[in-house]
């Protein structure tokens, strides 16, 4: 490397001596001008790249830290309404009814009780597109929202694994992605 820079000076050395003082006041003068140019350019390119790595790094976590948030107030937002759907009396009163309902018209009547109970909980939050019921037996089945959801759709859902977890929670909500 050393060799190429003697070389390259001595051939600018030679092309110098040879010029008139015209072209060497030029060269002296761009050198004496470009030289700091470039050296406050490089200066201010490495410590612009470094401050506009730390911002993104700074916008990226706070963004992160944003969603995580709202993802724990959507998340206990949907907690609320479980303990919502478990505490109230009426609600319950209407579960048993309707699990209970031993003609057809009492069973039609009491599932559409239920239904409305339901859409009422449904309704209140835009974020919740669909609600199941299914009772222990797995004989009584609402599903209420914009998917059409069949028994037979929630299959994974009624798998042993899953179903026990449901039994197991004893009234309390059981959450599924």
């Amino acid at each position: 490397m050393n060799g190429k820079i003697k070389k390259f000076l001595t051939s600018l050395s030679a092309v110098l001596t040879k010029s008139s003082i015209r072209n060497k006041l030029i060269f002296s003068f761009l050198l004496v001008s470009l030289v700091p140019l470039i050296i406050i350019g490089s200066i201010s390119y490495i410590s612009s790249r470094s401050a506009l790595r730390g911002k993104a790094t700074q916008y990226f976590t706070d963004g992160l830290l944003k969603t995580f948030l709202n993802m724990q107030i959507k998340l206990e937002s949907y907690e609320n309404i479980s303990f919502q759907l478990v505490a109230d009396r009426v609600l319950n009163e209407q579960v048993a009814n309707f699990i209970y309902s031993d003609d057809g018209y009492t069973h039609y009547i009491e599932r559409r009780n239920l239904e409305k109970s339901l859409e009422r909980f449904q309704y209140s939050n835009e974020d919740i597109s669909d609600l199941v019921f299914i009772d222990e037996t797995k004989e009584h089945f609402i599903s209420l929202g914009t998917h059409e959801l069949s028994a037979d759709s929630l299959s994974p859902i009624l798998e042993p694994e899953f179903y026990q977890e449901i039994i197991d929670a004893n009234g309390r909500a059981v959450w599924s992605l």
